[in-house]
């Protein structure tokens, strides 16, 4: 039904935190946080912000100190 509203023209609210939902429905996309709007972007550009994490392996131990802080 989400769909064919939105097919329509129509404007959709929809609560998720399931990114492929969000991605399947949304053109654009409201970030609330502490009942404040943050943010409306599209999803790409969400995504293009979004944090990423990175796992690095290295082939013999790193002692600590090589680390930054």
């Amino acid at each position: 039904m989400v769909a064919e509203v939105k097919a329509e023209g129509r404007t959709v609210f929809l609560s998720s935190h399931i990114l492929p939902e969000v991605e399947r429905t949304c053109d654009r996309v409201a970030i609330i946080r502490e009942g404040k709007l943050i943010a409306v972007e599209t999803i790409a550009t969400l995504k293009e912000r979004a944090l990423r994490q990175i796992e690095i392996h290295f082939a013999r131990p790193v002692p600590e100190s090589a680390l930054p802080r």
